[in-house]
């Protein structure tokens, strides 16, 4: 997000894709605001094979720019709608993390992101959507949303699942990932233009942090924000179990991301 949009700064998060191509190959996508509303494009390939593909395509102008790189794990990537932003009635979200459902509650979709893109949905506004996620889905997330509802807004929250923003006061440029590495190795090339960068804490107003637990974080264009807490996970029953290998809260029946059934779970 940016007061100063360029193509240095589109270069910039195109090459955070780029660095994430070799661990997360199976997908690419891309969404932005243009005109006041959410713009996108995502493909089954890796981000070396598709940012080039689609790199012209990208408005150099733009203030708001989400990039994901997916490494598939429940619907295949060869089926385009199951690839990040994953969207439905104006909303565009990606997520890192594995999310499942509340007990009682419809699962949606084949990906498990649309559960949170339903969730973020059901409120009378996004904000009240998001703060209430846990009521319908347990587990880990940290997720970017756009949507046409809320024109040259960003949406950041996440629990379980880190990340990490980086102000760049120069710019007047917020970068946000998952894995802070993949912000400073990609900006590395930049650093004699903006001036030192990731030498000073920042959350909520100056250099670097990571996005406190369980926080949602509303960012406009003009780099004013919010934030506020999200609703606490309601007390789980006893069908519903602490992974001990990927910290999440699901079912014994099902498998974690790292494969694992009954035996990685801990006891209530």
């Amino acid at each position: 997000m940016s007061k100063k949009p360029d193509e240095q700064l589109v270069k910039a998060i195109t090459d955070v894709a780029l660095m994430n191509s070799s661990s997360s190959r199976d997908a690419t996508g891309l969404a932005w605001f243009q005109g006041g509303a959410v713009h996108g494009t995502k493909g089954g390939l890796p981000a070396s094979e598709f940012i080039p593909k689609v790199y012209e395509k990208i408005p150099k102008d733009v203030g708001i720019l989400i990039c994901h790189t997916r490494n598939q794990t429940r619907g295949s990537h060869l089926v385009n709608s199951n690839n990040h932003p994953v969207n439905k009635d104006g909303i565009f979200l990606v997520h890192n993390g594995v999310v499942y459902p509340r007990e009682g509650i419809q699962e949606e979709g084949v990906v498990d992101t649309m559960m949170l893109v339903e969730a973020a949905a059901k409120g009378n506004n996004l904000k009240e959507g998001i703060v209430n996620t846990s009521l319908d889905v347990s587990g880990s997330y940290a997720c970017a949303v756009l949507s046409n509802r809320e024109p040259d807004t960003l949406f950041l929250y996440r629990h379980g699942s880190p990340l990490y923003l980086s102000y760049l006061p120069t710019l007047e440029t917020i970068f946000f990932a998952t894995a802070i590495e993949d912000v400073e190795d990609a900006l590395a090339e930049y650093k004699p233009l903006l001036g030192g960068l990731f030498n000073k804490r920042i959350y909520p107003t100056h250099y670097n942090a990571k996005l406190a637990e369980d926080t949602l974080l509303i960012l406009r264009g003009n780099l004013t924000w919010e934030s506020c807490k999200l609703k606490e996970s309601p007390i789980m029953t006893s069908s519903w179990l602490m992974c001990k290998k990927c910290a999440s809260w699901h079912s014994k029946s099902d498998s974690c991301s790292y494969g694992y059934r009954g035996g990685g779970l801990w006891e209530q």
